[in-house]
């Protein structure tokens, strides 16, 4: 039984989904601002078209780019796609809260004067694992060669 080892273009593939994912942050964030700020849009009606440009590109570039997926099944990765978002996302809602309510009321003063509540621990912590678990179901499942 071979025993699954991290290669270095694991490690580089992993570093370009991160920077796909940085770019997303900054494109919803941008959208939902322009729309909302620039635009005077409803923010709700913003916030979700930023959300959907940050899918989109989402989906493109960790389909050309991340993962290198030439395959002519288009629709089935993004429905696949899709798929992996909603579960993720489930996993990191389910594993925010459980660990909110886990922890209690404590706050925690950090440098500069900042407070990291439970919730704001737990999100953190969730939204590394949808990172990391997101990547994997993309990885062996919708871009799966």
């Amino acid at each position: 039984m071979k025993t699954p080892h991290l290669h270095r273009t694991d490690a580089a593939q992993f570093g370009k989904y991160l920077l796909v994912g940085g770019g997303n942050t900054a494109l919803t964030l941008i959208v939902i601002i322009g729309l909302k700020s620039g635009l005077g849009i409803n923010p709700w009606v913003a916030n979700a078209c930023g959300y959907v440009a940050g899918m989109i590109n989402s989906f493109l570039w960790n389909k050309l780019w991340v993962f290198h997926s030439h395959s002519r099944r288009f629709h089935g990765e993004a429905l696949r796609f899709l798929i992996g978002f909603g579960l993720c996302y489930a996993v990191q809602f389910a594993l925010t809260w459980a660990l909110t309510r886990m922890m209690g009321e404590a706050e925690w003063q950090l440098p500069g004067g900042f407070v990291m509540s439970p919730y704001g621990l737990a999100t953190l912590i969730g939204m590394g694992a949808y990172t990391v678990c997101n990547y994997l179901y993309n990885r062996l499942v919708t871009f799966h060669r």
